[in-house]
């Protein structure tokens, strides 16, 4: 039986992270989290593009792991909608990787399991079938050794899906505040297409795909959702005020073709 990918639709971008609702001490947090999901959009924009970069693909019987898994929105997607596949998060965020075990128990996904570790924590022999890494190799001072330890981990003919952000100084903004913002955990100046696709290849992948995210309406989606990003409380009213807007902005980005955009997603095959 095959399981392809199909692209998501609304109320599925609306849903990522909406899993998170069972680590909510507050009931109308929860039920905020159940019915529209974080209130953030960043983090639905860069899964969204990272799934439709699967788009196409038989997953079915797969093994995967989600690598710097975070909250785990992709994983509690593809739990939901393919059963058949066996899927593990691994991260180093041991709060996070809790809240998810709590929610995944909840929902009674037995194919889905997490654990705390670092992305060098992998099996030095082809396990999985599919690697996601979602903006993560800008993080690790030795992505090059990571790339490799990735590809060692793969099945002949598995599959590497990675999400990067584009290197700041190119990256086009839309209003004066995020003109310089920065994020001050990457180990790096983020990444050149020419540079990630050569890092990844260096690792014994072959491209099979690439393609940008947060066009023109994804950065307009991001940039409003974090309006006042130097302030909490703000931040958040903002957020919570503009959220009927942000989020079909953020899907039309996601589904978009773009030819430029302030991050890249690629998809990678080890030779069978």
């Amino acid at each position: 039986m095959t399981q392809i990918v199909a692209p998501l639709s609304f109320q599925d971008f609306v849903r990522l992270g909406s899993h998170q609702s069972y680590g909510q001490g507050n009931p109308m947090a929860a039920l905020f989290f159940r019915l529209f999901g974080p209130l953030g959009t960043h983090a639905r924009i860069r899964n969204a593009r990272l799934i439709h970069t699967l788009a196409g693909l038989d997953l079915a019987g797969m093994r995967a792991l989600d690598v710097g898994c975070g909250h785990g929105y992709t994983l509690f997607w593809l739990a939901e909608h393919f059963p058949t596949m066996r899927l593990e998060g691994i991260d180093t965020a041991a709060d996070q990787i809790a809240g998810c075990q709590r929610a995944s128990a909840a929902k009674g996904f037995a194919n889905l399991h997490f654990r705390a570790g670092t992305p060098y924590d992998l099996p030095d022999h082809p396990t999985y079938d599919l690697l996601i890494a979602i903006d993560v190799l800008e993080h690790l001072p030795d992505d090059r050794g990571a790339l490799r330890a990735f590809a060692a981990a793969l099945k002949p003919g598995g599959y590497l899906a990675v999400h990067v952000p584009l290197r700041h100084q190119v990256q086009q903004r839309i209003f004066p505040a995020f003109r310089r913002h920065t994020v001050s955990d990457h180990v790096r100046d983020e990444y050149l297409p020419e540079e990630i696709m050569e890092k990844v290849e260096e690792a014994g992948l072959e491209i099979q795909r690439f393609g940008y995210g947060f066009g023109y309406w994804g950065e307009l989606s991001f940039e409003l959702n974090n309006l006042f990003w130097h302030n909490r409380w703000l931040r958040n009213l903002t957020a919570l005020a503009t959220l009927p807007l942000t989020l079909p902005l953020g899907y039309r980005d996601a589904c978009q073709h773009l030819v430029f955009g302030n991050s890249m997603a690629l998809l990678a095959r080890r030779a069978i």
